[in-house]
């Protein structure tokens, strides 16, 4: 998923819950280590069992902690 797709995912979702009243559910301190998490889970699945698809959670990863 891309940046820009997650982003406008994330704006649905918080307008639904505002529309809803239920903002307060959302806590934006942990997506992102949600994030993170779903990720290495993602490399973790594609060692074990799909090794050349190691690139695409690498990729991501990297584009989020390299300067």
């Amino acid at each position: 998923m891309s940046r820009k797709t997650a982003d406008d995912l994330l704006a649905v979702y918080l307008s639904e819950l505002e529309k809803r009243d239920l903002s307060e559910l959302f806590d934006p301190d942990v997506l992102h280590p949600f994030e993170v998490e779903q990720e290495c889970r993602e490399l973790v699945y594609a060692a074990r069992f799909l090794p050349r698809w190691q690139y695409a959670p690498m990729g991501v990863l990297r584009s989020w902690y390299t300067p």
